[in-house]
C-alpha cells in the first residue's frame, strides 16, 4: 500500500487526496479484482498528468504541468474512445459540469474542461450525474420532497422540478439542468458524511516538509499557496478531525481550492 499510495500523494494538486475516501477506493477495485478473471477486471485509470515532483523548481514549471482538463481527456480518448470501452470519471464538479452555462451570468469563457472537451471536440455525449451535498441553493432547499425515493436513486433532471433548481443565488448562476443530467439522491442530508484526512496525518514531520515544498500557486488562483500552506498546518492542529464527521451546514464554494471537494460522475 505504501507504493499505491504514491497515486494519490505524489500528484499535481497537493492535499486534495488525503482523504480516505480515496485510498479506500483502489483497495476496493484492488480486492474485487481479485475474485475476477482477468478480462473481467475493473481498470483503473489515473486522470492527472504525471510529473516528478523532485524536477519541479519553479511556478512557471508547475503550471505547464498541470493541465489537467486538456490530460485526462487526452487519457480517455486514448485509453477508451479508441479502444471502443466506457468509462466512469470521477472528478470535481468543475472538471465535468457544463461549465459554459456560466457565460450567460456573465462569467468570463475559460478553457472547456473534460466534458466539453469530449462532447465538443470528439462528438461524445456524456451523462453527467450531480450527487446530493448539503448546502447547494435550491436543491437543498427540495430534499425533503425526495423523502420517498429508495436509497441510492439517479434521477434524471432534464424538463423537470429538480433540474430547474439553482445552484446558488437566483438570477446569477444556472440551473441544475444545465449543468448535468442526472442527479444521485443518497438518502436524508443528516445521514450523508463527509471523509477528511485524518489529523495524525500531518503529524508526520517527513510528509508535512514535502507538502511545504510542493506548495506552488495553481493556475487560475494565485492564493492557492497561502491556502494549502495554512490549510496542512490547520490540519496538522485538529485531532478532532476524524473520518466521517456530519457534512457542515455551509455550502462549499464552486472554486474554493479547499481538499474536500465535491465530486462528480460522468458516464458515457
Amino acid at each position: 500500500m505504501r507504493q499505491l499510495r504514491r497515486a494519490w500523494r505524489d500528484t499535481v494538486n497537493i492535499l486534495v487526496w488525503d482523504a480516505p475516501v480515496y485510498e479506500r477506493f483502489f483497495a476496493a477495485v484492488r480486492e474485487v479484482n481479485r475474485h475476477l478473471p482477468k478480462g473481467r477486471r475493473i481498470r483503473t485509470l489515473l486522470g492527472d498528468p504525471a510529473f516528478d515532483w523532485d524536477e519541479i523548481a519553479a511556478n512557471e514549471q508547475w503550471k505547464m504541468a498541470a493541465q489537467r482538463d486538456t490530460h485526462a481527456a487526452d487519457v480517455v480518448v486514448r485509453e477508451v474512445l479508441q479502444k471502443r470501452r466506457k468509462a466512469l470519471l470521477f472528478y470535481g464538479s468543475s472538471h465535468v459540469t457544463r461549465e459554459n452555462a456560466y457565460l450567460a451570468f456573465g462569467e468570463k469563457p475559460r478553457p472547456p474542461n473534460v466534458t466539453e472537451t469530449l462532447e465538443r471536440a470528439h462528438a461524445q455525449r456524456v451523462f453527467v450525474i450531480w450527487p446530493e451535498m448539503n448546502g447547494w441553493g435550491g436543491i437543498d432547499k427540495s430534499y425533503r420532497r425526495l423523502a420517498g425515493w429508495r436509497v441510492p436513486s439517479i434521477g434524471l433532471v432534464k424538463d423537470t422540478w429538480l433540474g430547474e433548481q439553482i445552484l446558488g443565488s437566483r438570477g446569477k448562476v444556472p440551473a441544475l439542468e444545465d449543468l448535468a443530467d442526472a442527479f444521485l439522491y443518497l438518502g436524508p442530508v443528516r445521514s450523508l458524511r463527509q471523509s477528511v484526512p485524518p489529523a495524525k496525518l500531518y503529524w508526520d514531520a517527513l510528509y508535512m516538509a514535502e507538502l511545504e515544498r510542493n506548495v506552488f500557486p495553481s493556475p487560475g488562483n494565485s492564493e492557492h499557496s497561502m491556502h494549502a500552506a495554512s490549510s496542512s498546518r490547520r490540519l496538522s492542529q485538529q485531532p478532532r478531525l476524524v473520518d466521517g464527521r456530519r457534512l457542515s451546514s455551509s455550502p462549499p464554494s464552486r472554486a474554493s481550492g479547499s481538499p474536500f471537494l465535491l465530486h462528480i460522475m460522468a458516464l458515457f
